[in-house]
């Protein structure tokens, strides 16, 4: 289990998973995840990747409005996340 990725939290479970798709087509990887708790937003579900998909995945959003979408790093140790909020 990794104990440092990206979290990106969408405004809507239809919007998460358009990106979600958009992601998938261009061939990137990362998978959709509950939103842990220490994470503030309106829709349950986020995009979980790793540092290495970071260039293109942020890539793909240039086109997405990033209004509906807030970019998270997660530090986990044991049980526990430290979320904290990135600028774009």
């Amino acid at each position: 289990m990794e104990k440092l990725f990206y979290c990106l939290t969408f405004d809507s479970t239809h919007y998460a998973i358009k990106i979600e798709k958009r992601m998938k087509d261009a061939e990137l990887k990362g998978v959709i995840i509950p939103t842990p708790r220490e994470v503030s937003a309106s829709c349950g579900l986020s995009l979980k990747f790793l540092e290495e998909d970071k260039p293109g995945i942020i890539g793909l959003l240039e086109e997405a409005d990033r209004e509906r979408v807030t970019l998270y790093l997660i530090d986990r140790r044991e049980s526990t996340y430290q979320a904290e909020k990135l600028e774009w």
